[in-house]
């Protein structure tokens, strides 16, 4: 939208460079622009003391001193008067300027210079001014045909230090304008001054300058998106470029990142004429989307998800589910979901990411069971491969050897959160020897299962065991009671593949026996 403007200035100013302005004096635009040709002879002094007039005295120099109402065309004025400063002219920094020592008298013309001007028509009268010794600036006023024009103006206050100073005039039915500056200070001391690049110039008028915003609102409660720009497509008047500084001081071409609030823009056009637009950026009401953390859901139930800041007035929701435009619904299947809420034209999101774990069973077997007195006892497998596992023992794979009688259970958890356990009571008994062995093993070192050995239940007085590879070489032995083999062939990993063994071993009744197979090995690389 369009900001609402105040102005803050009434005309615009215009010259060929920045006018500066003079001491506590407000800032006054001129109402039109030079148009024209220069009319002014020897305005800046280059020719000498020719082509104007003077109510003072000339003082041809160099000289120490110059006196109360006498005038020179120089350019330093300490080679005039001593206590004077060596200040430089205004049009080149080492051309020539008139230097006044000003006497106490009012409406004394300083400078006159009588031109020829057509009826009806508007001028432009300007003359830069610079004091050349400190204290009691010049008071001057610009005059045509006898009649004083405009306010006092007040040469700046610092010692060579060029301001700029200009009136419009209209002709009427004059067709020659005898112009002038004159004195309007009565203080003694100082009034010490230069002239320099006094102008007269036909001018055409201006269009005052008139500066306008484009905002955006925030766009949602709480955020700080919005911003500010000039309104380009409306005409400002004035003379460009612009010069443009926001309220936090910043000059770029937009403001930006702006929370609520009343703001401006001060823009100073290129001749010193100024505007500023006052603006407000709105926020919509605010309100929340928030579903909170991720979640699960245990056993394949389904669960409630919903704006944890329920349903709020006016607010309407959509959620990424075909159909669904409450503030909560039910889900039933893993996956994200996302939650939209828009007020007034403001839309807020949030998301969720849904687990629903499935349901399981544990089972390691009954709830009673008997294993042989002395033997390496039984196995007891909890089996749904991908789950987490505590057993009361202390371990945390899905499946252990049990050899000796007690009360046995473990905890069986998917997602980290949804847990069923079993529980086993294992007793002990008398009886032969049993000996199995498993068919494959994974060497990988991550403590399960890295290991191949047989399991022994009952009583076994000796046991010896080979492994061949697929060549028929032999790449294990041993006769240990307790043996395992580590997946290695000389200290180094066994490739995978399926390897052969024979086992011998003696029962608890003394009678040899003899088991053959294979074992496959996988993950050693």
């Amino acid at each position: 939208m369009t900001a609402l403007v105040y102005r803050t200035a009434l005309v615009v100013i215009l010259f060929c460079v920045a006018i500066e302005k003079v001491g506590a004096q407000a800032p006054v635009c001129p109402t039109c622009l030079p148009s024209g040709i220069e009319l002014v002879t020897n305005g800046n002094f280059e020719q000498g003391n020719t082509g104007f007039t003077s109510s003072y005295s000339y003082l041809q120099g160099p000289a120490t001193v110059m006196n109360e109402g006498f005038y020179t065309v120089i350019n330093n004025p300490n080679t005039i008067h001593n206590g004077f400063q060596a200040c430089a002219d205004h049009t080149t920094g080492a051309g020539q300027q008139m230097v006044i020592n000003g006497a106490t008298q009012t409406n004394v013309t300083l400078w006159c210079q009588t031109i020829t001007v057509n009826p009806n028509t508007d001028y432009l009268f300007s003359t830069w001014v610079q004091s050349v010794s400190p204290g009691n600036p010049a008071q001057l006023q610009f005059s045509i045909n006898n009649t004083n024009l405009g306010s006092v103006f007040t040469a700046l206050s610092g010692v060579c230090q060029w301001g700029q100073f200009y009136t419009v005039w209209n002709s009427g039915s004059n067709t020659t304008a005898n112009i002038c500056i004159v004195n309007q200070n009565t203080s003694f001391g100082g009034n010490d001054f230069a002239l320099d690049d006094i102008s007269f110039i036909e001018c055409v008028p201006l269009q005052p300058l008139n500066v306008s915003v484009l905002t955006a609102d925030v766009s949602c409660g709480g955020t700080n998106d919005g911003s500010a720009s000039p309104n380009s497509g409306q005409s400002w008047g004035g003379v460009s470029p612009y010069a443009i500084t926001w309220s936090d001081g910043s000059t770029g071409s937009t403001l930006e990142n702006l929370a609520a609030g009343n703001y401006y823009m001060a823009v100073v056009d290129s001749v010193g004429c100024r505007d500023t637009a006052f603006f407000t950026i709105a926020s919509p009401t605010p309100f929340t989307i928030n579903l909170g953390n991720d979640t699960t859901s245990c056993f394949g139930d389904s669960i409630i998800i919903k704006n944890l800041a329920l349903n709020q007035p006016g607010v309407s929701y959509q959620w990424n589910i075909p159909g669904q435009t409450d503030f909560l619904t039910t889900i039933d299947t893993t996956g994200q979901y996302i939650l939209c809420g828009t007020l007034e034209g403001c839309t807020k999101c949030d998301t969720i990411n849904v687990t629903i774990s499935p349901n399981f069973t544990v089972d390691i077997g009954p709830p009673d069971t008997t294993i042989c007195n002395g033997s390496i006892g039984i196995i007891l497998n909890a089996g749904n491969p991908g789950a987490s596992y505590l057993w009361n023992t202390g371990d945390t794979t899905y499946f252990i050897n049990v050899d000796s009688a007690g009360l046995y259970w473990v905890g069986v958890t998917f997602d980290s959160l949804c847990t069923k356990y079993d529980t086993i009571q294992v007793a002990e008994t008398l009886c032969t020897s049993i000996v199995f062995v498993p068919n494959v093993f994974t060497p990988d070192d991550d403590g399960v299962n890295d290991f191949f050995f047989p399991l022994v239940s009952g009583v076994v007085q000796s046991l010896s065991m080979r492994i061949f590879n697929r060549w028929g070489k032999e790449v294990f032995y041993s006769t240990d009671l307790n043996l395992k083999w580590d997946g290695k062939i000389g200290g180094t990993k066994a490739t995978d593949s399926v390897y052969y063994y024979i086992l011998e071993y003696v029962d608890d009744k003394g009678t040899t026996k003899n088991l053959t197979g294979t074992v496959t090995l996988l993950g050693s690389n």
